[in-house]
C-alpha cells in the first residue's frame, strides 16, 4: 500500500497545500519554531489569516472577547491547531478543478465543508476532540477521492460513472482492482505524510468502513473522530440533499438521524437544533471559502413538516408516539421472565385491522411487535428501533412496500434485517420484483396464519445464523487483532532499548538504510549526529551503575525532546547515541547538534546523592555522493565525534571536504 502511495507521490499530481501551507508545514516540523514566525507566515496570506481569526471566534466560550489578530487567534487555538487548520484551508483554494469529468469538485468541497462544520459543532459531545481539529479532520478525511480524481482522472471518472455508492465494500474492491489502493488508504497516508496527528490518519482510514469499536476498548481520540465523522457525514448529506418528501434518499437520510441521536445519546430535538447551527455555519464558511452551499435547512421546522406530511398521507389514523415503546417493553418483560431472548418484529401495513391481528399472533408467540401504518413511519421505526424481522404490505399509500424495502436496504441497520413482503400480487413478475426490491421472502394474500408464523420462524433462524456468523467473524478479527498487537509489541521490544526506551542499534541500522535509499531516490539531504557522553565511565565508577542508568535515561530524554519533529534518536552503544536527521544538510544538522549539546550542558541532573551536569562530544556527517553505503556515513560521524573529544570535549565537529573510498576500506 505504501509503495503504491509512493508511486502516486512521484507523479507530482497529488493535491498539496499552497506555498504558504508548505512553509507552515516545514516551519512547524522544527521543535524550536516560534509562534511569531508561524503568525508572520500566516499573515503573508491575508485570506488565510482571516479564516484563522474566524475559526478562533467560532469556538468562543461565554464571556470571552472576540479575536481580532492572528497572534490572539494562535494563543486561543494553540499553535498546533493553527498549523493543522492552516494546512487544511490552503488545500481548498488550490484544488477546485481538474480533468476528471464525472467528479464534481464543487460538490466534493461543499460536502467536505459541511462535514467539517458538523464535526466542529458535534465535538462538544466528545471531550477528546478539539473543535478546531475536528473541523480540519472533517474537511480532509476524504482527500483520497480528490487525489484519485487528480492523479487518475480518466479511470476514476469511469468508475464514478459505473458505480454510484462511494463507500461500500464493492466500491473499495473496485478501487483496489484499478489502483491497488483505496481512497480511504490514500487519505490516511496523505494526512500522515503532511505531519497531521496519528488519530487523523487512523480515523480517515476507517470511518467509511463497517468497523465497530470493540466493547472492551476505551474510546481514544481516533475512535472519537470516527464517531464524529460518521455522524457529520450523515448531517452533511442531509444539508446537500434537496428536501423532498417523495425523495427516497432524503427520507432515508432523515430517518437515519434517529440512529445518530441514539449513538450521540441526545434527544432528537436537541440534535435538530445542533443541525440547524451546522447549516447556518456551513453557509457562513461557504461565503468565506467561495464554496457553494444550499439555503439553510431548518431541521426543527422540517421535523414538524415531516410529521404533518405523514399525518396527511395516512388520513386521521396515527399510532401514538409511546405505543411502540410500550409494546416493546411489555414483550421484553415477558421474554425476560421466560429466560428467552426477545426478537423484534416490525409490521408495516395500512390496514389497521390486519396489523393488529398479526401483532396479536406474534405477541402470543413471544415476539416484541412494532406497528407502522405506512412506509414513512415504518422506515422511522426500523431505523430507530432496529427490529430483527420486518413484515410489510406491498400496496400502501405514499411509499409502497417495494420502495420501503429499497429505502430500508440503503440504511446500514436495514441491510441486516429479514424482510417478509405480504401482498395480494401473485404473478411471477410481481414475486421477482418484490424480491429484487430487497425482500428476503414473499407471501401472497390471503395467507394461512400457521404458514406466516412458519415463515417468521424461518426468518428468525436466518437472523440467528447471521448473528452467529457475525460474532464468529468478530471473534476471529479480535483474535487476529490481538495477535497483531502481540506481534507489534514483540517487534517493538526487539527494536527498543529497555533502559532509555529509545530505539536500539538494530532499529537505527534498519531506519538509516531506509532513509539512505529514500535520499538516493529523491536527492534530499541526509545527515547523522553521533553523540558520545563525556566521562561517563567516571560516573559509573564513582557513583555506581544505578546513577549511571539514571544519567543515561535523563540524557536520552533531553536529546529526544531537543530534536526536530521527524528526526530520530537511537541508543547505539553504552553511552553513545545516534540522531538520524532526514532532509537535513550539514549546516542544519550542525545547528541541531549544537542545540543538543547546549541542552545537555544546561540540564542539571539530581538523583539521590548525585547532582551535576553531563556533556557530550558530537560528530556530524552528511551523506555525500562518493559514499557507497551507510557504513561510510557512520564512519565519518564517528571520526568527527573523536575529533570533538580531541578538541577538549563538550563541542561539535562536522565532516568537511570530500569522502574518499579509501577511508572506508
Amino acid at each position: 500500500m505504501e509503495r503504491t502511495f509512493d508511486e502516486l507521490k512521484l507523479t507530482g499530481r497529488l493535491p498539496s497545500p499552497s506555498a504558504v501551507g508548505l512553509r507552515i508545514l516545514k516551519l512547524t516540523q522544527a521543535e524550536d519554531y516560534s509562534q511569531e514566525e508561524l503568525c508572520a507566515t500566516i499573515q503573508s496570506d491575508p485570506a488565510l489569516a482571516g479564516r484563522i481569526i474566524k475559526l478562533a471566534n467560532a469556538v468562543l466560550s461565554d464571556g470571552m472577547e472576540p479575536v481580532t489578530s492572528v497572534e490572539k487567534a494562535a494563543m486561543r487555538l494553540g499553535s498546533s491547531t493553527v498549523r493543522t487548520v492552516a494546512l487544511g484551508f490552503t488545500l481548498v483554494s488550490d484544488n477546485r478543478m481538474g480533468d476528471c469529468t464525472n467528479f464534481n469538485f464543487d460538490h466534493y468541497w461543499s460536502r467536505s465543508l459541511a462535514r467539517a462544520v458538523a464535526c466542529s459543532v458535534m465535538s462538544r459531545l466528545k471531550s477528546q476532540v478539539d473543535p478546531a481539529e475536528a473541523f480540519t479532520s472533517g474537511l480532509l478525511c476524504g482527500i483520497g477521492k480528490l487525489a484519485l480524481a487528480t492523479v487518475h482522472p480518466v479511470a476514476f471518472s469511469k468508475l464514478l460513472r459505473e458505480r454510484r455508492a462511494h463507500a461500500t465494500r464493492e466500491w473499495f474492491a473496485a478501487e483496489n482492482r484499478l489502483f491497488a489502493i483505496t481512497h480511504s488508504e490514500i487519505s490516511s497516508l496523505m494526512l500522515k505524510d503532511w505531519g497531521f496527528p496519528g488519530a487523523f490518519s487512523q480515523a480517515a482510514r476507517i470511518f467509511e468502513h463497517d468497523v465497530v469499536r470493540p466493547n472492551d476498548e476505551e474510546e481514544d481520540q481516533a475512535w472519537a473522530l470516527v464517531d464524529l465523522l460518521r455522524w457529520s457525514t450523515q448531517i452533511a448529506d442531509l444539508c446537500l440533499e434537496p428536501r423532498e418528501f417523495e425523495n427516497t434518499r432524503w427520507r432515508g437520510l432523515w430517518y437515519g438521524l434517529d440512529q445518530v441521536a441514539h449513538e450521540m445519546q441526545v434527544e432528537r430535538d436537541e440534535l435538530y437544533h445542533l443541525c440547524d447551527e451546522v447549516a447556518r455555519r456551513w453557509e457562513d464558511w461557504g461565503q468565506i471559502l467561495c464554496v457553494p452551499t444550499r439555503e439553510s435547512l431548518s431541521f426543527v421546522e422540517t421535523a414538524v413538516d415531516v410529521e404533518h406530511h405523514r399525518a396527511r398521507s395516512r388520513g386521521l389514523w396515527m399510532v401514538p408516539q409511546g405505543e411502540p415503546k410500550a409494546i416493546m417493553e411489555q414483550a421484553l418483560d415477558a421474554q425476560t421472565q421466560q429466560g428467552r431472548r426477545p426478537y423484534r418484529v416490525l409490521i408495516v401495513d395500512d390496514d389497521e385491522a390486519v396489523g393488529r391481528v398479526l401483532g396479536h399472533q406474534l405477541e402470543e408467540a413471544g415476539y416484541q411487535v412494532l406497528l407502522a401504518r405506512d412506509g414513512d413511519e415504518g422506515l422511522r421505526l426500523a431505523v430507530g428501533e432496529v427490529p430483527h424481522i420486518v413484515i410489510t404490505d406491498w400496496m400502501m399509500p405514499g411509499m409502497d412496500g417495494a420502495e420501503f424495502c429499497r429505502s430500508l436496504r440503503q440504511v446500514e441497520a436495514g441491510k441486516k434485517m429479514h424482510i417478509l413482503m405480504v401482498t395480494a400480487k401473485d404473478e411471477e413478475d410481481d414475486v421477482v420484483a418484490g424480491l429484487e426490491s430487497g425482500a428476503d421472502d414473499y407471501l401472497t394474500k390471503p395467507f394461512n396464519a400457521k404458514v406466516l408464523m412458519a415463515r417468521v420462524k424461518a426468518g428468525q433462524r436466518l437472523v440467528e445464523m447471521h448473528e452467529k456468523s457475525v460474532e464468529a467473524d468478530r471473534l476471529k478479527m479480535q483474535d487476529g487483532a490481538d495477535m497483531g498487537i502481540m506481534n507489534r509489541k514483540l517487534a517493538e521490544a526487539s527494536h527498543t532499548d529497555p533502559l532509555t526506551e529509545l530505539p536500539n542499534r538494530r532499529y537505527a541500522m534498519k531506519r538509516l538504510k531506509q532513509e539512505w535509499e529514500r535520499a538516493n531516490r529523491t536527492g534530499r539531504p541526509l545527515s547523522v549526529v553521533w553523540i558520545d557522553l563525556d566521562h561517563f565511565k567516571q560516573v559509573n565508577d564513582t557513583w555506581g551503575h544505578d546513577i549511571g542508568d539514571y544519567v543515561l535515561r535523563e540524557a536520552a530524554k533531553t536529546i529526544r525532546q531537543t530534536l526536530r519533529q521527524g528526526d530520530t534518536v537511537c541508543r547505539v552503544g553504552g553511552e553513545e547515541f545516534l540522531a538520524i536527521c532526514c532532509n537535513s544538510d550539514l549546516k542544519n544538522a550542525t545547528t541541531g547538534a549544537e542545540r543538543i549539546r547546549e541542552a545537555l550542558e544546561a540540564n542539571e541532573m539530581q538523583f539521590t546523592r548525585f547532582r551535576g551536569h553531563v556533556t557530550a562530544s558530537l560528530g556530524i556527517a552528511q551523506r555525500l555522493p562518493t559514499m557507497s553505503s551507510v557504513d561510510d556515513l557512520l564512519k565519518a560521524a564517528d571520526e568527527m565525534a573523536y575529533a570533538a573529544k580531541d578538541a577538549g570535549r563538550n563541542c561539535v565537529r562536522g565532516w568537511q571536504g570530500p569522502w574518499r573510498q579509501s577511508r572506508s576500506a
